[in-house]
């Protein structure tokens, strides 16, 4: 008996959570609206998996540029291709939880830290371009 309340409890939740409105008879049941996506979560989610995707895989080229060019880590990531690289990805991960946090306070410590990255970027780029 608990089981059947917690299963029919669990397919409300998943339901109400969806907003699905299914119509149809007979078994084929068909969901209508434009509501089954939610674009702006799918959005957000693809914006801070993106910026970490980078920062990853700037460290996996520079990881391999060290060993190929017999150069410590600690010396290839001191380069600025690596800082600007970094920067760009930690600042879309930051963008991302800045549109999507809830509190005030949250979203300018989001705010503040993506700022510092796009500062930081910017930086490294135009000192990069004087050499």
């Amino acid at each position: 008996m608990q089981f059947a309340n917690h299963c029919e409890f669990a397919s409300t939740r998943v339901d109400s959570r969806f907003k699905r409105r299914i119509h149809g008879s007979r078994g084929s049941a068909k969901a209508v609206g434009s509501d089954l996506i939610d674009w702006k979560y799918v959005s957000l989610q693809a914006l801070w998996l993106l910026g970490l995707s980078v920062v990853v895989a700037s460290f996996s080229y520079h990881h391999w540029l060290a060993r190929t060019t017999n150069r410590r880590l600690r010396d290839q990531l001191k380069a600025s291709s690596w800082g600007i690289a970094s920067s760009f990805g930690l600042m879309l991960f930051c963008l991302s939880f800045t549109i999507k946090s809830e509190g005030v306070l949250e979203s300018m410590l989001w705010a503040l830290l993506f700022l510092g990255y796009l500062w930081r970027m910017i930086f490294l780029a135009a000192s990069a371009r004087k050499r």
